[in-house]
């Protein structure tokens, strides 16, 4: 496969595959006539080929990169008309060449501007053809450029945002793992398992493309208790899923900015709030809500931190045309709302 596929991104082969296919395409056609040998069918398409050769070389190595391609095309045109005001009467004479080496004593059935009206017309498809075949190749190659691009650009973007999620996620963490530890709180040491769990799915799961979607949600799930027991009973948090996940696969670290940014801005752990997560699956459709009051006195920022700018890049990079984020910050309470295609 390796031979093929270097093969086929050789210029000169696929130029050589193109001659062969026509010579033998025309050859086996006009020799299948009873009337004519196979021996003066293919005498006639190989010297007919020939003049081709000329005119089209010309005008792909010459013409349309030095002008038609800078778009000179009044140079073009003219220099394409004088090419074939010259090319032309050689592909008329090889075809009569051709009809005399095969009939030495038969008189060419053509008069003179009757063989250059119809070596006109055969040139002009055959220019017409091989300029096709040119641009469509460079654009099939200018594609795969882009999309090559686009997918170094997509990788690398991925991971400048994982990068930005870890350390801010762990950030949060260890700051409220430290706030117990100063309490001397006996769930301290439940908090360092979720977090020992929290950290295993992040250093290895989350390193992959695709996570299952049970691993994301007992991710989540996670960092829910994590928050639980330092929130205690100041705050109504409440996780709900209407169905357990059935195989489903979804990018990981997706969904936890929206879980994170509900705790940093609608509860503080010193007045009463509450935070409401609702996950519903129906087939591959996943619908994410989380929902938070807000505190009576705000909090100074105003800013609801880098994760959720984070999500955003990576949905419209991952799921083009495959989500819905809505947004409802009200004046008592901040609603995200994700509707999600895991197909």
């Amino acid at each position: 496969m390796g031979i093929v596929n270097r093969l086929l991104e050789s210029r000169w082969f696929l130029h050589l595959l193109f001659w062969s296919v026509l010579v033998s395409l025309f050859g086996f056609v006009l020799g299948n006539n009873p009337d004519v040998t196979y021996k003066e069918s293919f005498t006639g398409v190989i010297l007919q080929a020939m003049a081709y050769a000329v005119m089209v070389y010309l005008n792909l190595l010459v013409l349309i990169p030095r002008y038609l391609q800078a778009r000179k095309f009044t140079e073009y045109l003219s220099l394409l008309i004088i090419s074939l005001l010259l090319t032309v009467p050689l592909h008329a004479a090889a075809d009569r060449l051709a009809h005399n080496i095969n009939y030495p004593n038969v008189e060419y059935p053509y008069s003179y501007w009757e063989t250059l009206l119809r070596s006109s017309i055969n040139m002009l498809v055959m220019l017409a053809l091989t300029t096709a075949l040119k641009f469509s190749r460079k654009w099939f190659k200018d594609q795969q450029e882009k999309q090559d691009l686009e997918r170094e650009k997509l990788q690398a973007e991925l991971k400048y945002l994982k990068a930005q999620i870890n350390p801010h996620f762990l950030f949060n963490t260890l700051n409220n793992l430290y706030a117990l530890t100063l309490k001397k709180s006996d769930d301290a040491p439940e908090m360092v398992l979720k977090l020992s769990e929290i950290m295993r799915y992040m250093l290895h799961d989350s390193n992959e493309r695709v996570v299952t979607l049970t691993a994301e949600i007992n991710y989540l799930q996670n960092y829910i208790g994590l928050q639980q027991i330092r929130q205690l009973d100041r705050t109504d948090i409440r996780f709900t899923l209407n169905q357990e996940p059935n195989g489903q696969l979804i990018a990981p670290l997706l969904l936890i900015p929206f879980i994170e940014n509900s705790f940093k801005h609608g509860a503080d752990g010193l007045q009463p709030s509450w935070i409401h997560i609702d996950v519903k699956l129906e087939g591959t459709r996943l619908e994410f809500k989380v929902s938070n009051s807000k505190p009576v006195k705000p909090h100074n920022t105003v800013s609801h931190g880098i994760g959720l700018e984070n999500v955003r890049s990576r949905l419209e990079l991952l799921y083009p045309g495959k989500h819905k984020l809505t947004i409802d910050d009200a004046a008592d309470y901040y609603l995200t709302e994700l509707k999600l295609d895991l197909s």
